[in-house]
């Protein structure tokens, strides 16, 4: 199935509501879920892997596969790829604007910055597969990696150097990197392939994740930090880790498949998408479960699921589809 994304403003609205889950739960109220779609001949549908939403006149999409970039500017749709600005984004990661105004884009096997003007590509991290990128600052870009010792772990930009962190040169326990953010404390947290859940800040590090008990599995595939700075973490083995504090719990999300993003909500709660169990919410302790049976999804497995500008949400399907939506009587 295609991609289609829509912007009222730009062709004729199109907003298709697809159904109200059919779950009742009175502190988990169902959402409304709607399909973007653009009408372009000259834009090929592509499955979405990252995406960042500024504003209503600056959305980027990075493509899973060889098929680059596209951007909204709140008129048209540009696409970016190896033949216009001469990098071959192949399955873009992440995608992060810095404080002095840089367009950052990672990918599965490079590193590219873009200053408005042209796109240059990083050589330091040519062949090598970028798994996050954040900002601290102005000036300052942090570069998550899944690697080996000497190609991997991560990497700090300022001033114009590069600086490496590896368990061959510093005391980062790993050098698989699968997700990364920033918190408001300037702390880095790192969710590892074999390592734990790590935190970052100021030359100290901290390991969870390794001696908990009923924890599974010390891969782990997403974070998220909500309004009080507790951190979520999903794990490979369907888990979620909750730090908050600097003290840890293991809860049990009940899917039989991994988590591949998460999403806050504001008030307190998540939404949690899943390689194939539909997407997941959890409000005051209770769990719901939404999926193409009782949601009409148009598949199971989702990508990853980002805050809209607007304070509504979208996920991509790991079919091409992407759903906008909102949460009912929680926003």
């Amino acid at each position: 199935m295609s991609i289609r994304i829509v912007k009222w403003f730009t062709f004729s609205l199109l907003l298709i509501l697809l159904a109200s889950c059919s779950e009742k739960n009175d502190i988990f109220p169902p959402v409304s879920w709607g399909t973007y779609f653009y009408e372009k001949s000259d834009i090929p549908a592509r499955p979405i892997s990252a995406l960042l939403i500024e504003n209503q006149q600056s959305e980027w999409y990075g493509s899973l596969g060889k098929e680059g970039l596209i951007h909204f500017d709140g008129y048209d749709w540009t696409i970016l790829n190896a033949t216009n600005t001469g990098i071959e984004f192949d399955s873009v990661t992440s995608i992060v604007r810095d404080g002095n105004g840089n367009l950052w884009v990672g990918w599965k096997s490079g590193l590219a910055m873009y200053n408005g003007t042209t796109w240059n590509e990083i050589q330091e991290f040519k062949g090598w597969l970028i798994s996050g990128i954040v900002t601290q600052g102005i000036g300052i870009v942090w570069v998550s990696m899944d690697g080996n010792a000497a190609q991997g772990g991560l990497a700090r930009y300022e001033a114009g150097t590069w600086t490496f962190l590896n368990p061959a040169n510093s005391p980062i326990p790993s050098s698989h990197i699968h997700c990364m953010l920033i918190s408001p404390e300037q702390a880095i947290w790192l969710g590892t392939a074999n390592a734990g859940l790590i935190s970052y800040r100021s030359g100290s590090w901290n390991v969870y994740g390794t001696q908990e008990t009923g924890f599974k599995d010390a891969a782990f595939t997403c974070l998220a930090m909500d309004e009080d700075g507790t951190v979520w973490a999903g794990t490979a083995k369907s888990q979620l880790m909750k730090v908050s504090n600097g003290i840890s719990s293991i809860l049990e999300t009940g899917a039989t498949s991994a988590p591949t993003g998460i999403a806050t909500i504001t008030g307190g709660g998540l939404y949690i998408t899943t390689a194939g169990s539909g997407i997941l919410g959890f409000k005051d302790g209770v769990w719901s479960s939404y999926t193409s049976e009782n949601a009409h999804f148009p598949a199971n497995g989702f990508q990853f699921i980002s805050r809209h500008s607007d304070g509504n949400y979208l996920t991509a399907c790991q079919d091409g589809h992407v759903l906008y939506f909102k949460t009912l009587g929680n926003n």
